[in-house]
């Protein structure tokens, strides 16, 4: 399965570096290309990515191989190791409970660790010195083979080695881990220094127990790492590893752990762990087959070249202004920073696309169909009925319709005259009987002969009196004049009553009512030139007679009043 991986790691790798080799010739042919800058610096991160990734791979399997080696071998195997271990640094088989010394993990990197009690001599059991995370308080069982002496008597810092500004790791009070810090200040004379930790920007004060100059120790076979011997096994099979992938300036990396500042190796060695081991087979053949499918399409672009000739993709671009036509909108500023001036912009970004013309698609693996709509050019003028049309013709002439449409209008416009006709008149009768509606007609055809209206008319001045006596049933029964003897002669006016005058008094009140109504009227209708006089002339009308009525109603009033007033001296 890890062989696999590493395979499928390595094809990838290898796509890569032709997808980031085609897409450098592309960026060369069109160097003012934003979107192939940004393609490049994408995959050349990806290949960095899958480098990394195939590294940490070949790392791990390599430890866990020596770890084997290491484990499953008799003492007779250990002690040829130990034996021919003085070119590189000198092993401790024998340490006491308690010792320091250092081992190599199976991350590749060396910690200083501390003998536990209960080792045997098949294996030792260590714990961590400085751990750095929650694993690492767990103890670990190594051979004692693997395990070399602490140079130095002290693991302590000197105070003459730490400054302000030195990057350290510490560990605070109350925690198990070790942390990465930076030095504020430094108390030579008390053996404390201020410290703080970038993660939650603390300042911590600790003993110089609690200091370490680096969470890994040196390594204890130097920098050359060339040197032969059991001691050098493990570094030079690393280093050659790594050079398969990284070339000659990967072999520098194990020996040059120790001399970085804490918190960067923390962060390098937890990018290590995440690309060999939380990374799975299936995300990267995702991954490979992705970038495959990106590497064939560039590789086919590079070989078609930039394109610059203007190609008919559909026999409808002619008089089309779609994707395909040869339109350019007016006012691009991209037309002329991405394309030659000859070239139109929908051409240029079809064959960017991929697309090559008639059957072909714009699909990721060019499957598609495109086809286009049918369309037939005309002469200018001519309309689907025409020469042009073909057979789409509706017909050889033009059909008539006989006046039909004229009819329909003079029609409307007599009805619209004959509706204005009915309005008037109506508005003659409201105007005549004082009423609206149906009372207006029903007044004109049996108010105006009753004997009623017709004394009523008589004393407004509106009708004079010797016809106040043509009544209705005279008209039909063919009586000509007013009485049952048919003299001819008009009977005299009774004298007024009392009773006479409320009567009187009532239609006052009527023609009040009805100028009132008229000025309402007025006032609703202001703005309607045809209106607006006939109202005014009816309010002048009506004005008139309730001026007639109220004096013939004063004169009224005072003949009463006088006659009265002779009765009560003639009986007094």
């Amino acid at each position: 399965m890890e062989a696999d991986f590493e395979a499928e790691l390595q094809q990838q790798l290898t796509e890569q570096e032709e997808a980031v080799v085609g897409v450098q010739q592309l960026l060369a042919a069109e160097p003012a290309s934003t979107e192939l800058a940004e393609l490049l610096s994408e995959l050349q991160a990806a290949r960095q990515a899958t480098e990394e990734s195939l590294l940490g791979l070949k790392r791990q399997r390599l430890l866990g191989e020596l770890d084997a080696l290491h484990g499953g071998g008799d003492a007779q195997e250990q002690g040829q190791q130990q034996a021919g271990g003085g070119g590189g640094g000198d092993s401790a088989p024998g340490l006491p409970p308690g010792g320091a010394c250092i081992f190599r993990h199976t991350d590749g990197r060396h910690y200083f660790g501390r003998v536990l009690p209960g080792s045997t001599a098949a294996a030792t059991q260590l714990e961590f010195m400085f751990p750095t995370r929650a694993f690492q308080l767990d103890p670990v069982a190594l051979p004692a083979a693997a395990l070399h002496p602490v140079p130095g008597t002290s693991l302590l810092p000197d105070p003459a080695q730490l400054q302000a500004g030195a990057r350290v790791v510490v560990r605070a009070q109350g925690s198990l881990l070790w942390s990465a810090a930076e030095l504020a200040e430094v108390d030579a004379a008390g053996q404390q220094v201020a410290a703080i930790t970038p993660a939650d920007r603390r300042r911590h004060v600790l003993p110089l127990s609690a200091v370490a100059l680096s969470a890994y120790a040196p390594n204890p076979h130097g920098g050359d790492s060339g040197g032969g011997g059991g001691g050098g096994g493990i570094p030079s099979v690393l280093e050659g590893s790594s050079g398969e992938v990284g070339g000659e300036g990967s072999s520098e990396e194990s020996g040059g752990d120790s001399d970085e500042a804490g918190d960067e190796e923390e962060e390098e060695d937890e990018e290590e762990e995440e690309a060999g081991s939380g990374l799975g087979a299936a995300a990267f053949g995702r991954v490979s087959l992705a970038m495959g499918q990106a590497s064939t399409l560039l590789q086919q672009q590079a070989q078609a070249g930039p394109q610059t000739e203007t190609s008919l993709f559909f026999g409808s671009e002619a008089h089309s202004r779609g994707i395909g036509s040869k339109a350019r909108p007016a006012g691009c500023a991209g037309c002329r920073r991405r394309q030659a001036p000859d070239l139109p912009l929908p051409a240029v970004l079809l064959a960017r696309m991929g697309f090559k013309g008639a059957g072909h698609g714009l699909g990721r693996h060019q499957q598609g169909m495109q086809q286009a709509l049918a369309a037939t050019a005309l002469k200018k003028g001519a309309g689907l009925g025409v020469d042009g049309g073909g057979g789409m013709r509706e017909g050889s002439s033009k059909r008539k319709r006989s006046g039909k449409q004229r009819r329909r209008e003079r029609a409307a416009r007599a009805g619209l005259e004959q509706r204005e006709a009915q309005r008037e008149a109506q508005w003659e009768l409201e105007r005549k009987t004082g009423s609206e509606g149906l009372f207006a007609v029903l007044n004109s055809i049996i108010g105006d002969g009753s004997v009623a209206q017709a004394v009523k008319e008589a004393n407004l001045g509106m009708r004079p009196a010797g016809e106040a006596g043509a009544t209705r049933q005279g008209h039909l029964f063919g009586g000509g004049g007013g009485g049952g003897a048919g003299t001819g002669k008009a009977a005299a006016p009774k004298q007024e009553d009392r009773r006479q005058l409320a009567k009187r008094a009532d239609e006052l009140a009527q023609l009040g009512q009805k100028v009132q109504h008229l000025r309402e009227m007025a006032a609703r209708n202001a703005q309607d030139k045809l209106m607006i006089p006939q109202i005014r002339r009816a309010l002048a009308e009506a004005q008139a007679q309730l001026a007639a009525a109220q004096q013939q109603h004063s004169a009224s009033t005072k003949a009463i009043h006088d006659r009265e007033k002779l009765k009560r001296m003639a009986k007094f």
